[in-house]
């Protein structure tokens, strides 16, 4: 082989490697850590739009979310509230998931016991960015 091949190859090689390199990278780089995926509360609306999306969107998400809470009466507070919304008679055939989040992971599960999973919090919060409306419970200040 002539050293003008060689160089050649050497040269597409290197551009290769190169490529492949920035490609392992960007993906890493679009990777979100899991502390920084946050809920899309949307737009802020009135009691009725509210009542009306209520009515209306499928599915519907009872999220208690217990990260970070102060104390555990508050995470139970916020717990007691999620499981009173299921309750709901309004809610009562529809489609309803229950999600509850603590530091530790996230559970979400199914009203009609169909799915049962427990997963990263990461995970539950961009499943709860699909579609749907959240009842979505959490410590305020």
């Amino acid at each position: 082989m002539s050293e003008n091949r060689i160089m050649l190859l050497l040269v597409l090689a290197i551009i290769i490697i190169g490529a492949f390199i920035l490609y392992l990278l960007s993906a890493r780089a679009a990777e979100v850590p899991e502390n920084q995926v946050e809920f899309n509360k949307g737009n802020r609306i009135n009691k009725e739009t509210f009542l009306a999306l209520l009515a209306e969107k499928e599915p519907v998400y009872i999220v208690m979310d217990a990260r970070n809470v102060s104390d555990e009466y508050t995470g139970r507070n916020i717990f007691q509230c999620g499981v009173d919304f299921a309750g709901s008679s309004g809610l009562v055939g529809r489609d309803v998931f229950v999600v509850g989040m603590d530091d530790s992971g996230c559970v979400f599960a199914s009203l009609s016991g169909k799915i049962n999973k427990t997963m990263t919090n990461a995970d539950c919060i961009k499943t709860l960015n699909g579609d749907g409306i959240a009842l979505y419970s959490y410590e305020g200040n």
